[in-house]
C-alpha cells in the first residue's frame, strides 16, 4: 500500500491556510528530506518488504481539529456487587491516562461543549501535527531516544504520545519526534530534522512536529478557582 512523501494538507491549518512557524518549517524539512533521500515507501524500500500498514488518511484529520474528546469511561461503584443505580460512569483524570478517542470525524470532537453534550467530561488538546509515518530519523538528524524498546518487551508501554512530545519540547534542537504506538509501544526518538531517515519496516511509527505545550485540559481547569485578594489591613 502506498505511503510516500506527502504535500499539504500535512502543513495546513483547519481553515486551509498554511501553518506558520515551526510546524510549517518542519513539514517543509520532512518533505525536502524525502525528496533528497529519494525514498518511496510503496510496500518495499530498496527491495525490503515492509511489514507494517501504511498510514490511514483519516489519521491526518486530527490535524484539522481544535481539540479532542476523551471517550474513555468506566463504571465506578461504591462497593463490590453494588446495585447499578449506585454506580456512575467516570472518566480518567488526565488526558495522559486516556486511551479511547474514537475517530476524528466523531461529533464529540468538534468542541468542548460537544464533548460535554456527549457525556464526556475531559476535553483535551489535539495530537501534535502528524507529518508522516513508518519512518525514523538517523545519523545527524537524530538527537537521542527518550525510551527505546527495540525488542518489544513492553518496557516503554507506560510512556504516552504526550510523554514523547514533552521530551522533545525539553530537548534543545528537537523539532520532530517519532513515536511507536503498537510494536515497540511507547518507544520515542527525538530528531533535529528528517534529512537523514530510514523506513521502519518491522514496527509502525508516526512522525510528528513539535509544538508548544498545551494549556491544562478543561476538566482539570474547572477544579481550580482564583480567590479574591485579601482586604487591605490598615495599621492604627
Amino acid at each position: 500500500r502506498g505511503l510516500g512523501c506527502r504535500p499539504p494538507p500535512l502543513a495546513t491549518r483547519a481553515d486551509g491556510r498554511m501553518l506558520r512557524g515551526s510546524a510549517a518549517r518542519v513539514a517543509g524539512v520532512l518533505l525536502a528530506a524525502c525528496s533528497a533521500a529519494a525514498i518511496n515507501v510503496e510496500g518495499n524500500v530498496a527491495g525490503v518488504v515492509t511489514a507494517v500498514e501504511a498510514v490511514d488518511p483519516d489519521e491526518y484529520l486530527w490535524n484539522k481539529l481544535t481539540g479532542r474528546c476523551c471517550m474513555q469511561l468506566r463504571l465506578d461503584c461504591p462497593f463490590p456487587n453494588a446495585p447499578h443505580n449506585l454506580c456512575k460512569n467516570v472518566g480518567p483524570d488526565t488526558c495522559r491516562e486516556c486511551k479511547v478517542w474514537s475517530s476524528p470525524d466523531n461529533f464529540c470532537h468538534t468542541s468542548a461543549s460537544a464533548c460535554s453534550t456527549c457525556g464526556m467530561p475531559l476535553w483535551c488538546e489535539k495530537p501534535p501535527p502528524l507529518l508522516d509515518g513508518n519512518k525514523i530519523c538517523t545519523g545527524d538528524s537524530r538527537i537521542r531516544s527518550f525510551c527505546w524498546d527495540s525488542y518489544g518487551t513492553g518496557m516503554c508501554a507506560s510512556h504516552s504520545l504526550d510523554d514523547c512530545a514533552n521530551a522533545c519540547r525539553g530537548t534543545p534542537g528537537c523539532q520532530i519526534f517519532v513515536h511507536f504506538p503498537v510494536e515497540m509501544e511507547g518507544s520515542c526518538m527525538l530528531c533535529r530534522d528528517m534529512f537523514h531517515l530510514e523506513p521502519t519496516t518491522a514496527a509502525a511509527s508516526r512522525v510528528y512536529a513539535s509544538t508548544p505545550a498545551p494549556p491544562p485540559p478543561t476538566a482539570l481547569a474547572a477544579r481550580f478557582s482564583v480567590l479574591p485578594a485579601p482586604a487591605a489591613v490598615s495599621s492604627a
